[in-house]
């Protein structure tokens, strides 16, 4: 168990991203079995081939993906061209840590074409940390019509430096005053 926290420890030291341990990629392919996740920001590709053997058909695309990815993710030009060509087909949006895995790339609009199209938004970041997930994000659910709403049955697995949750964004019209989730549960 030492090598674990060892390991552990260097990667969030120097690595500042989501963690995808098996446990958790088990815990969230059992509640997206059978839908389509269209990963945003996909960067290596590090989800695609895990999640569509756990049965969750995985698409993934990034702006300027690595030439050395072994799971290369679609090569996409403009982030919103790709949601308004899979609005169709996804069931879920994914993006992790958008502000390290979109930099260049105005996050806010991309939210924001997830609830136009009606589409949940899944995040994985911090909270109002400006390296995982811009501000805005947070400070505009008022008037951007949207809420995020933590899932905490489906959160990344946490040990020292990884403070990460995960987020659905869903437009505040799916939301009962008594808090009712069913619209947007996984």
């Amino acid at each position: 168990m030492q090598e674990h926290r060892i390991a552990r420890d260097a990667w969030t030291t120097n690595v500042h991203c989501i963690v995808h341990t098996v446990e958790w990629m088990d815990r969230i392919a059992l509640a997206l079995k059978g839908k389509t996740v269209l990963e945003i920001g996909a960067h290596r590709g590090s989800l695609m081939q895990p999640m569509n053997k756990r049965g969750v058909t995985w698409i993934g695309i990034q702006a300027n993906p690595d030439s050395d990815c072994i799971f290369k993710p679609i090569p996409v030009i403009d982030y919103l061209d790709a949601i308004e060509g899979y609005k169709n087909t996804a069931d879920f949006i994914f993006v992790a840590w958008p502000a390290y895995t979109m930099r260049g790339f105005d996050f806010m609009p991309i939210a924001l074409a997830a609830k136009k199209y009606d589409i949940p938004l899944l995040i994985v970041a911090e909270r109002r940390v400006l390296t995982s997930s811009p501000s805005d994000l947070w400070d505009n659910q008022l008037h951007g019509g949207y809420r995020l709403i933590q899932a905490k049955e489906y959160e990344p697995d946490r040990w020292r430096g990884v403070r990460d949750s995960l987020w659905v964004l869903v437009d505040e019209k799916h939301l009962k005053e008594d808090g009712d989730r069913t619209k947007f549960l996984l």
